[in-house]
């Protein structure tokens, strides 16, 4: 009896050590394996040994995983890197949303002068000059444009609609604060045009901001050129000066290609592993990588490197604008 169940343990040992060598069948191009305890389920962190940039690379996780990996602790940041490569460089779900509108607008019109903009995380903000964009410090002291939202009762009289039907327009609302709601939600410059003014008092980027924020809308947004021409003709004989505008480099805006409140405990979408020097965050370095020696750094989006994958069950609703890197929403 002894004999026969020896001979049994020593079977159900090696069936496990058989089953412990068991490889993956992951996706080609995937660098590494992940052992099998019996049920068939991909590791945590997948890397895929193709050299991608960082878009496609979010755009093969999200096809095949779930999404460019995330770390969301030192644990998982060890974790990962042991997988690396010795002096191997390797993409991972960390990005920079960079040049922003100070009233939030989202659009990716840009008009930069020549050699603009200066690579330098000092020079954070953005004048228009001669109807071309220039960034600068932002403790400079400069002429202003601020904007506003057309007047409303301006906008209801060139539509030709008379007065006495206005309540017809919007129904169960007030009939300006409905359509003022509607022509800020507006995107198209002509539906929604914006009126510029120029302020004479030179004043740092934040003083500005704050000024046209008392008396205006926001330092004036330029989302087409037909706002650049609006903008132009508002400037004057100023025109030719550096003027401020509300565009700025948010040089802190690092977040993960993950978007997801329940993946992440507190403070875990803030870890970072920075190397001493890093990250540069100037406007051509809005992507991060890990390397092998545990530290991470930014650098240009559109290099091509191996990337790590996450899979699991967390789903994003963010997606990559290539090009003018920037992240929207989707539903």
């Amino acid at each position: 009896m002894a004999l026969l169940l020896g001979l049994a343990n020593a079977a159900q040992q090696s069936d496990c050590v058989q089953r412990q060598k068991t490889f993956l069948p992951l996706p080609s191009g995937v660098y590494i394996f992940s052992a099998s305890t019996g049920a068939m389920a991909y590791p945590r962190f997948i890397l895929i040994n193709d050299a991608k940039t960082w878009a496609e690379a979010q755009s093969y996780c999200r096809q095949h995983h779930t999404d460019l990996a995330s770390v969301r602790n030192q644990d998982e940041n060890r974790e990962m890197v042991t997988l690396v490569p010795s002096r191997k460089t390797v993409w991972i779900g960390l990005f920079r949303d960079s040049w922003k509108w100070s009233d939030g607008s989202a659009t990716s019109f840009q008009n930069w002068n020549e050699r603009q903009p200066e690579r330098s995380i000092q020079e954070s903000c953005v004048a228009s000059r001669a109807g071309k964009w220039e960034n600068l410090s932002c403790a400079s002291k400069l002429f202003f444009a601020s904007h506003r939202g057309r007047i409303i009762r301006e906008r209801l009289l060139e539509t030709g609609v008379p007065q006495m039907e206005w309540p017809a327009l919007s129904p169960d609302l007030n009939p300006i604060e409905n359509l003022w709601d509607q022509l800020r939600m507006c995107a198209l410059p002509s539906c929604c045009p914006r009126r510029y003014h120029f302020v004479a008092e030179k004043k740092s980027w934040a003083e500005a901001q704050s000024s046209c924020r008392q008396t205006y809308t926001d330092l004036a947004t330029v989302a087409s050129e037909e706002d650049e021409a609006e903008l132009t003709d508002a400037l004057g004989e100023h025109h030719g000066s550096q003027v401020w505008i509300g565009q700025y480099d948010d040089i802190s805006s690092w977040r993960w290609s993950l978007q997801s409140e329940t993946y992440y405990s507190e403070g875990e979408t803030e870890f970072r592993m920075w190397a001493s020097t890093e990250p540069h965050s100037i406007y051509t370095e809005n992507c991060a990588f890990t390397k092998s020696d545990r530290s991470w750094a930014d650098i240009d989006c559109m290099t091509a490197l191996p990337f790590f994958c996450y899979h699991g069950k967390k789903k994003t609703t963010t997606v990559w604008v290539q090009g003018i890197q920037r992240v929207q929403d989707i539903t």
